[in-house]
């Protein structure tokens, strides 16, 4: 089962990709870097999340950071994206790569 959607923008409109819809993005309300809180800052994880939970490209940006990071390393991984940190991302690729394999023994 797929969880997380994904996006088809339209080609023929560079606007249309789902980056320039981004909570994230407005300049009036966010310094990037707010995106990017310390692990050990819960103030501003939770600061970041709620920029999140207002996005209304949140499940794209998820997918897109999940496809990002494939098999990276949990180091190389930064910031709140679709409303998850970089450990919370982690958490679930590894729930879902466990899901896929437990699918695939079961169907054998």
């Amino acid at each position: 089962m797929n969880l997380i959607p994904r996006h088809a923008p339209d080609a023929a409109d560079p606007r249309d990709d789902w980056r320039h819809h981004g909570g994230c993005l407005e300049p009036a309300r966010v310094d990037p870097e707010v995106m990017f809180p310390g692990r050990y800052d819960p103030p501003a994880i939770r600061r970041a999340k709620t920029i999140c939970l207002e996005c209304p490209v949140k499940a794209v940006c998820l997918r897109s950071a999940m496809d990002e990071e494939g098999g990276s390393r949990p180091q190389s991984r930064s910031g709140v994206r679709g409303g998850l940190t970089e450990h919370e991302r982690s958490a679930l690729a590894r729930r879902l790569g466990q899901g896929r394999a437990l699918g695939k023994r079961a169907a054998a």
